[in-house]
């Protein structure tokens, strides 16, 4: 469970963030890899080692995988065979309040 803290007084409970995977065998459909199942998700996905690794995180209005991820990985599928990993943090990006105090520690 991920802990956001949106002010000094409240406090939201996300999911783990989680992981698309994308390659040339995969152009439409990512696999979703897990932090809990990480072994097991990547054995049954199109991960091929030996492959440059993209990876895309998405602002705080975006989801891993909606229309920002999708055109980034799109166009990186088209210059090159890679294995394109987006993060998808959503539940806390999605909350503004959250996601400026968080800006203003980086």
């Amino acid at each position: 469970m991920l802990i956001v803290q949106v002010d000094s007084a409240r406090i939201v409970k996300c999911p783990p963030p989680k992981f698309f995977l994308w390659t040339s065998s995969n152009k439409n459909s990512p696999d979703v890899i897990r932090p809990g199942s990480l072994k097991a998700d990547l054995a049954k996905s199109h991960w091929r080692a030996g492959r440059p690794v993209k990876v895309i995180i998405h602002g705080w209005a975006f989801w891993g995988n909606g229309g920002f991820a999708k055109k980034v990985k799109t166009e990186y599928l088209k210059a090159g065979d890679f294995n394109i990993i987006a993060v998808d943090y959503n539940c806390g990006a999605l909350r503004v309040r959250a996601y400026t105090p968080c800006l203003s520690k980086t």
